[in-house]
């Protein structure tokens, strides 16, 4: 039998837990959740309107729900498979936390409670944009909005279902393969979408069978079926609910998250960063910003790493200089090329300090020239020169990254 005070309500399946009643029964309770022209208006101290709904099913039955497969793009822009649940009762859609990961997505702050019968509850943890669409398709896609739950439901369907030959469905494309195969639910798709999911199509079954619906993605297989497997004794208890915040207490929420602090509260340290950007700080001729590094006692003993770094480098010189066969090589190859790159090998020659040629001109024309004879020279005796470095921008835009090009300014500072 079925009572009913009402609609029947928004749903989000719970909880799938054993009970001892032979008697199958439907009881419906709706609270509405927006109030008429007539009503008094809601208030932030009115509890949130609450739709639930409860259903018990006898032994040896079950009932499927329309469970489909669909595609969701994931932060790279690629299409996943997940498990959907289609519930036109549901105000609306929901992805479970698993899922959300998988898919990469980032989601936006969001908390709203969804509470249970005898006002169990939970909270959701955010919001995310997703775009579906049936598998194998390229149209349509929906945009939406789903609410973030560690779990949306039990598994479904609670226990394998033998298949059977159902002469009434055999010929038609399922939009889930695994409909008797328990498996969780990685979204819900809300009565948003429920009308532009449905198509024409309908497919009724007879007593014990189940019904199928024509959808967008396929097949979707629902009602109350008879299963052998089923044991005489168990029975299943399901119960959906949603709730929501009324509109006035969901904006005053967003303004007490959104809202600042009339005075707001720095540690002393803070304070003593901020008094020393306000006194040093300073730009040059250039437009650059100049500021003192804050510490907290004092400025530290850094060492005297400038002597530790003259004597590596008076090191390095020293062995360099040693090396006489490439101090020679370098002056043969300058001495060879002079007629065929003239400008070239008189920097080589004369502007060459241990391997590094340090040396300028007058024009950006002139140092792009000399810089590729330069190049083109030393490549005659197999070396590259790479770790460039200019105070012109454009001397280093043409040459390779793998040249270690290096930005130099020669202003006063």
């Amino acid at each position: 039998h079925v009572e009913s005070s009402g609609n029947v309500a928004p749903s989000d399946s719970q909880a799938n837990i054993p009970i001892s009643s032979q008697k199958a029964n439907v009881r419906t309770q709706h609270i509405p959740v927006s109030s008429s022209s007539n009503s008094e208006p809601i208030t932030t101290s009115t509890p949130p309107p609450l739709n639930a709904m409860t259903s018990t099913y006898r032994s040896q039955t079950t009932v499927l729900l329309s469970t489909c497969i669909i595609e969701v793009r994931d932060y790279l822009g690629n299409y996943q498979l997940i498990r959907a649940l289609l519930d036109s009762a549901s105000q609306a859609c929901f992805i479970s936390e698993p899922c959300l990961k998988r898919l990469g997505l980032s989601r936006r702050r969001s908390s709203a409670p969804v509470l249970g019968l005898n006002h169990s509850s939970s909270s959701t943890n955010g919001l995310v944009h997703c775009i579906i669409k049936p598998v194998g398709l390229t149209e349509p896609c929906f945009s939406i909005e789903a609410l973030v739950l560690p779990k949306l439901c039990a598994d479904m369907p609670s226990i394998q279902i033998d298949k059977i030959n159902w002469p009434h469905i055999s010929n038609i494309k399922l939009a889930d393969n695994s409909f008797n195969k328990p498996g969780p639910i990685d979204m819900l798709i809300g009565a948003e979408l429920y009308p532009h999911i449905l198509k024409s199509g309908r497919i009724c079954g007879a007593e014990g069978q189940p019904s199928a619906l024509d959808t967008i993605f396929g097949w979707v297989l629902l009602g109350k079926i008879h299963d052998t497997s089923v044991s005489e004794n168990s029975n299943s208890l399901v119960t959906c609910c949603t709730s929501t915040f009324p509109l006035e207490a969901a904006l005053m929420k967003f303004w007490e998250l959104e809202s600042v602090a009339s005075k707001i509260h720095i540690s002393p340290e803070d304070e003593q960063c901020e008094e020393l950007f306000k006194e040093t700080l300073s730009r040059d001729n250039t437009g650059r910003f100049i500021v003192s590094l804050p510490f907290r006692q004092g400025e530290p003993d850094l060492g005297d790493t400038y002597t530790s770094t003259l004597r590596r480098f008076l090191s390095l010189e020293s062995r360099l200089s040693k090396n006489t066969s490439f101090n020679s090589y370098i002056k043969r190859i300058g001495n060879l090329e002079s007629q065929t790159y003239p400008e070239a090998s008189r920097l080589l020659l004369n502007d060459t300090y241990v391997d590094d040629v340090v040396s300028g001109a007058s024009s950006l024309t002139s140092a792009i020239s000399l810089r590729d004879d330069l190049i083109k020279l030393l490549r005659l005796g197999g070396f590259e020169l790479r770790k460039w470095a200019s105070n012109s921008p454009q001397f280093l835009s043409s040459l390779p990254e793998s040249a270690g090009q290096g930005s130099l300014s020669f202003d006063k500072r």
